[in-house]
């Protein structure tokens, strides 16, 4: 960061004290002396950190110098920051091509943009800065670096006290936590016009005077690489005194997404920006409500007298439990059930199914979480005799280094074509050039997943496992594409093409089922291009 003498400095002393979403005190400090060719800012080259960052002068940092005694003309001339003395204190020269004579009075605006003007009224002097709505002086359009603010938005005035000249904030801060991932643009908006982008400021006070162009917004904007999550941004804001902001919409624009999410937080009744104060407006986000996911519970063998599944529940709320219940199949012991929150997972004791006329069974366990829909999971046990045919490929309890070692590629490498992966269990796959496996977080959970690559046909590449039973195959995955990607079986020579569930964004998961999958190697393939993989189950009917 840089830029920023005096706004930086007093950010630093007061704005992270609390948490608490209200505006807090910055004390500024003064400079510099002045002379008619440089100017001498009597603060070390390392002023102080915002955040534990260091905060320096950088080379071609600007100030504009006022120059005015009583009956003449305002003259104006620009200083930039040329290094530091021996004393470590920065020294402003006079840019090239300026010139500022020898004055009785001096006043000095940071940023040094075009337009400023200096007026003298009966010895009141004011200084009215140009309307800020292009780049790169846009309160509408704002760039924030990290944990800082936009230097270009950093107004500051100072008058000459006859040795310095004391710098004063002109703008206040409103500060965000951003909580989403691939935000682009964060746009703030207010109930009223309570904020403005053209300053006028009594020059011996330091106070706004006017502000012209009334505004109900201001937006921050990357430009480029989206907003860090769980990281501060401060967006300036110049107050229009009398007016309060009022009820407050944080829109976040996500990258790839059409509409932005918009979320309204508390009514600051009576309150507003303040010039030199931060305004906290907290990590302002939309309440997600907590869902129940489970893995299918493995058929249990007839004289199995325990079973177990997992399951987790998303966006969970601090100090509510799953809670599990026997709803039916009095073959489990109701009073057995016990939920493990620590290992996400739900186990139960039950009866042997040995009896001589025992037919296969079914219990059902219904999960609740207080906020979240109730889950029923179906418990299925075998009859003596029979060994149930079961295969779970889910990606994402592979480890990296496993996905690693089994492909030979690191995340989101294309593969050679050709290829075969093993990934245990009889599930082999082979490639082409497009085909890779890689990971990504959906509502809070990271799944891993692999995509085949390409539509199925000549340089064939397809999922493959051999199965001695007929039985259902159950996939998860997310087409991100057109419904002509589509998925499709190859089993006992018959090809079942499934199209629902698809022209999906890559971030919706979706489930199909393919019934009466025959005995014999099966085949699994998307029809066009590369659909995303989760994971694959199969199930012995």
């Amino acid at each position: 960061m840089r830029k920023n003498t005096i706004i930086i400095a007093a950010l630093s002393i007061l704005a992270f004290i609390s948490c608490q979403k209200e505006s807090k005190e910055i004390t500024p400090e003064v400079t510099p002396s002045v002379g008619p060719t440089s100017f001498i800012v009597s603060l070390p080259e390392t002023k102080t950190t915002l955040e534990g960052r260091s905060v320096l002068w950088a080379d071609n940092d600007e100030i504009r110098v006022f120059g005015y005694t009583e009956g003449e003309s305002v003259v104006s001339a620009v200083f930039q920051f040329t290094g530091v003395n021996e004393d470590n204190q920065a020294v402003f020269g006079i840019k090239e091509g300026e010139s500022l004579g020898a004055f009785s009075n001096y006043y000095a605006a940071y940023p040094a943009m075009e337009g400023i003007t200096v007026s003298v009224n009966k010895e009141v002097a004011t200084m009215a800065f140009p309307r800020m709505n292009s780049f790169p002086y846009n309160v509408r359009n704002q760039r924030p670096a990290g944990g800082q603010f936009d230097p270009k938005l950093a107004i500051m005035t100072a008058t000459f006290d006859g040795e310095r000249l004391v710098f004063r904030h002109g703008v206040g801060y409103v500060k965000i936590t951003v909580p989403y991932d691939d935000v682009t643009s964060i746009d703030v908006n207010f109930t009223n016009n309570c904020v403005g982008d053209t300053p006028t400021y009594n020059l011996e006070t330091g106070a706004l005077s006017s502000l012209g162009n009334s505004a109900k917004n201001i937006t921050g904007s990357t430009g480029s690489t989206p907003f860090v999550k769980g990281q501060t941004y401060y967006l300036a804001a110049i107050p229009r005194s009398g007016y309060s902001i009022g009820t407050t919409t944080v829109s976040y624009t996500i990258e790839g997404e059409s509409d932005p999410i918009a979320v309204s937080t508390t009514h600051f009744s009576g309150k507003n920006v303040e010039v030199g104060k931060i305004f906290d407006l907290g990590s302002p986000a939309k309440p997600t409500s907590p869902k129940i996911t489970y893995t299918i519970p493995s058929k249990l063998d007839f004289d199995a007298e325990s079973g177990s599944f997992a399951f987790n529940v998303q966006n969970p709320v601090e100090g509510v439990s799953l809670q599990a219940q026997l709803t039916e199949g009095d073959w489990i012991d109701a009073n057995s059930i016990s939920v493990d929150a620590a290992e996400g997972t739900v186990s139960f004791t039950c009866s042997k199914n040995d009896a001589a006329d025992a037919q296969e069974r079914t219990a059902k366990i219904t999960l609740s979480y207080t906020g979240a829909e109730d889950v029923v999971v179906t418990i299925t046990q075998g009859i003596a005799g029979s060994v149930a045919e079961e295969h779970d490929w889910y990606f994402t309890n592979y480890t990296d280094t496993q996905m690693t070692e089994i492909t030979g590629l690191a995340a989101d490498v294309k593969a050679t074509a050709g290829k075969t992966w093993d990934f245990g269990d009889g599930l082999t796959m082979v490639t082409n050039s497009s085909s890779k496996w890689n990971k990504q977080t959906i509502e809070g959970v990271e799944y891993k997943w692999v995509a085949t690559g390409g539509k199925y046909g000549s340089g064939q590449k397809y999922f493959s496992f051999t199965t001695n039973s007929v039985g259902t195959l159950t996939i998860l995955y997310a087409s991100g594409g057109s419904a002509s990607r589509a998925l499709a079986i190859s089993a006992g020579g018959k090809e079942t093409v499934d199209n629902a569930n698809v022209s999906t964004s890559t971030s919706d998961l979706k489930t199909v089922t393919f019934t009466s999958v025959s005995a014999g190697t099966v085949l699994l393939y998307s029809k066009d291009d590369n659909v995303r993989i989760y994971r694959i189950s199969f199930q012995e009917k």
